[in-house]
């Protein structure tokens, strides 16, 4: 069986995401940044961002905890 190589972008409940080495990667440049860390919604180490929700995330975490839902789920994905 041949694996299909990965697609350089793919959609994820609506949103277009670019793909690097496997994981989507978020663009967070204009993000606004906590002062006062909370502790992170995956790994609870203290972070200074938050998701789209407003829980308090790490980046990294988030593609990741992202990604594993996009492999779990099957969601469409688009080249």
């Amino acid at each position: 069986m041949t694996s299909r190589p990965l697609p350089q972008t793919l959609t994820y409940l609506g949103e277009r995401y670019r793909l690097v080495d496997g994981r989507i990667v978020l663009n967070w440049r204009d993000r606004p940044v906590s002062t006062r860390p909370r502790p992170c919604h995956y790994c609870h180490n203290p972070a200074h961002f938050t998701d789209d929700t407003g829980r308090p995330v790490h980046k990294t975490c988030h593609e990741i905890a992202i990604t594993a839902d996009l492999l779990a789920t099957g969601q469409d994905v688009a080249a």
